[in-house]
């Protein structure tokens, strides 16, 4: 839950200095999952306290998301990472 409190403030400060719409989320393996949740709790409108340091009101979301394989187990790699070694870069050496 670090992570993600980090992620939220993070993000929550970086909008203090730059718009949303010039933004991009990137998140690789875990970071994938860490930029889901911040995307997820930027436009919740409840639970926001832990995280944001404005609970009350929406967060802008970002002009955009990379989420780069979320929670993939990549010492055991899966047909997909097989056979799409030419698309996917981040398992490209498998």
């Amino acid at each position: 839950q670090d992570a993600v409190i980090d992620a939220c403030r993070g993000y929550e400060w970086l909008l203090t200095r730059t718009p949303a719409e010039k933004v991009v989320v990137y998140g690789l393996s875990s970071g994938g999952g860490v930029g889901l949740r911040l995307l997820q709790l930027a436009a919740a409108t409840e639970n926001r306290a832990t995280f944001f340091h404005s609970p009350s009101e929406k967060t802008p979301q970002p002009a955009g998301a990379i989420l780069c394989g979320a929670w993939i187990r990549y010492t055991t790699p899966t047909f997909s990472m097989k056979e799409f070694t030419v698309l996917d870069w981040v398992t490209g050496s498998v």
